[in-house]
């Protein structure tokens, strides 16, 4: 064993006035590590004699041990026969557990960011029944999960609302417990909308982007007129008795992202998450966005420290964040599209997510093909995608991030570039801003933020 080498992981170190903290990017865990852990670490691609004989002003040779038998179980290192050995990480092949359903490729409303050509996704028309229910089929056909995921979607699904009450009839008749979840922009919900989102516990997303000046710039009918009155006013009930998410995108002259927060949670949503138009954002503007996101986390951290975490935890997309870097918890892959999920048009054509609905290239098979059909065109997505290949894909294989980012978005990627795997550098510059900041504001809560934050997660 002395002989062999010891190649430690990959790792970030991040120092305040207290403490020293290293991520450990293969693990995505952080680890709290004095001065002369760190001396040893900083050694790396040698045979345990070696690593000792360096290591042996800062620990005994019992210490040494001890140190390295630690840090073998808690998988941060590992023993191999060569300085160059690594290993080649195969793509995963998975179950589906969630499909998103085009219900309607078309909308009542004309936002100017929208990347789906006013939600027609370069087509249009309603998904019939008979498509509608083999999607059904589909999903059950290729899940073994015990629970499953349906999206409603669009366009705006609230179009074909009688359709979305069949499908629902149609699952109760399959032995599997199904969760509903829906993507609208609010205008449509009515007494009867909001009876069947309650009564089928339907997840719902409203698609505003934060005052009323800010929303109706970009957010408005095909007649020019905005539409964040009725969208507050038909949401009043739902978001007072039942809990809706607000997703809001950002767009030059409304990247202020601490005023988007206090308006839509003055709104009472439940859940705040926001992103970038990124169609309609110059590099200079991501730049002011990356900023105003900074900001926002100076922010959180102001209602963790006066014990109002209820406020963060409305920040989705930070908080879950946070939730990640406590738990030690990476991601697999970027998002589950083409492995865990799928999006159905609504001609039955299957895509990897509704982003690629309007790339026909993408399509990854259709609900009236046969199941070995269809697994063969997506096996065929997952090497092209090479969803696991992080540690040797350009572009992440050297990037301290690469466990939390995962790559990215695909679709983003493809909409960037016309591949799958690299993703825009503005975009690897955002995530690593994101996750350094939010791993110091992690470092400086005290056991008892923690508790509060996180909870029963603790």
């Amino acid at each position: 064993m002395y002989n062999r080498i010891i190649q430690f992981n990959d790792f970030k170190i991040f120092r305040n006035e207290k403490e020293v903290v290293i991520l450990d990017i293969e693990n995505g865990k952080l680890v709290k590590v004095d001065e002369r852990t760190l001396k040893v670490i900083q050694n790396n691609n040698l045979s345990k004699e070696e690593l000792f004989q360096k290591s042996k002003k800062y620990f005994n040779e019992e210490e040494f041990n001890s140190l390295v038998n630690a840090m073998e179980n808690a998988g941060f290192l590992k023993y191999v026969d060569s300085k160059n050995e690594s290993s080649i990480e195969t793509y995963t092949k998975e179950n589906i557990v969630g499909i998103t359903l085009m219900l309607v490729q078309g909308c009542n409303l004309a936002c100017s960011y929208c990347f789906g050509d006013e939600g027609s996704y370069c087509d249009s028309g309603k998904m019939s029944k008979e498509t509608a229910f083999k999607a059904i089929d589909y999903l059950f056909e290729h899940s073994d999960a015990d629970k499953v995921l349906i999206t409603f979607f669009g366009g705006e699904p609230l179009l074909a609302v009688d359709l979305m009450k069949e499908i629902i009839s149609y699952c109760k008749t399959k032995d599997k417990n199904v969760g509903y979840s829906m993507t609208t922009n609010g205008t449509l919900l009515n007494d009867e909308v909001n009876k069947l989102i309650v009564e089928n516990k339907i997840s719902t997303i409203i698609s505003i982007d934060g005052d009323k000046e800010k929303n109706d710039k970009n957010r408005y009918h095909k007649d020019g007129t905005g539409s964040y009155d009725q969208t507050v006013k038909n949401t009043k009930e739902l978001r007072k008795e039942y809990g809706l998410t607000s997703r809001a995108t950002l767009t030059p002259g409304n990247l202020d992202m601490v005023n988007t927060f206090n308006h839509l949670n003055g709104l009472g949503f439940k859940n705040i998450p926001m992103t970038p138009a990124n169609n309609l954002t110059s590099d200079a503007e991501f730049v002011e966005y990356i900023n105003s996101e900074i900001e926002l986390i100076e922010y959180a951290k102001e209602f963790i420290h006066s014990n109002n975490c209820s406020k963060v935890r409305k920040m989705t997309f930070i908080y879950s964040a946070l939730l990640s870097l406590h738990r030690g918890v990476y991601r697999q892959f970027g998002c589950g599209a083409g492995i865990r999920d799928v999006a159905i048009d609504i001609h039955g054509d299957i895509y990897p997510c509704h982003r690629f609905v309007s790339y026909k290239e993408t399509c990854l098979g259709n609900v009236y093909d046969t199941y070995q059909e269809n697994e063969e065109k997506r096996e065929k997505y997952l090497e092209k995608a090479q969803i696991n290949n992080l540690n040797t894909r350009e572009g992440c294989s050297k990037c301290w991030v690469r466990k939390y980012c995962a790559g990215g978005c695909v679709a983003g990627n493809y909409e960037e570039n016309g591949g799958l795997l690299s993703q825009p550098p503005r975009e690897c510059f955002h995530q690593q801003v994101f996750y350094e900041k939010l791993i110091y504001l992690y470092m400086e809560l005290s056991e008892e933020e923690k508790k509060e934050l996180f909870g029963e997660k603790y």
